[in-house]
């Protein structure tokens, strides 16, 4: 999935500074894409703002254009200027990058079901890293303990079983 990641620069820089500035997450879809999030500026980077999904799903990595999109930006901006329009200023940077996400999204934590010795989880693409620390714990309690205190059941790959039956 084709993403778009901008950076603006805010009219006040101090303001959007880590620790005046939080990373956030707007937990709402629609003309602003899906779950816009930004992080502060720093270094003078400016305040990255994207989503976490783009609009486009491409089948292979060789069908994304990488070339930016004005409309993207400006849609970005449009979120900008209504939930933080000091963080409105000038393009500094933007540039297109690929998620690999599973169809609905959720990660794949499993155990192979012909090779049960190899435990794997994918999925994890852009926004995995938030969850590394309790992901690589799982992983570490079914390697060495074949299980673990974690309900991974929304994460089991069988749930992918008709949609690659069906093509």
């Amino acid at each position: 999935m084709p993403c778009q990641l901008a950076f603006f620069q805010p009219d006040n820089p101090e303001d959007y500074q880590p620790g005046r500035f939080p990373v956030f997450i707007a937990h709402m879809n629609g003309d602003y894409g899906e779950m816009p999030y930004g992080i502060p500026s720093d270094r003078d980077s400016g305040v990255k703002i994207t989503t976490l999904y783009g609009w486009e799903t491409v089948s292979h990595p060789r069908e994304v254009d990488y070339t930016p999109d004005d409309n993207w930006i400006e849609r970005m901006r449009g979120f900008s200027r209504q939930y933080i329009p000091g963080a409105n200023g000038p393009l500094l940077s933007t540039r297109r990058c690929l998620y690999t996400l599973t169809p609905d999204k959720d990660f794949a934590i499993d155990r192979h079901p012909e090779y049960p010795q190899v435990i794997f989880a994918a999925g994890f693409s852009g926004h995995g890293f938030n969850c590394t620390t309790l992901v690589g714990s799982i992983l570490a309690d079914l390697a060495l303990q074949g299980e673990t205190e974690h309900d991974i059941s929304l994460f089991k790959a069988s749930r992918f079983q008709n949609a690659f039956a069906n093509g």
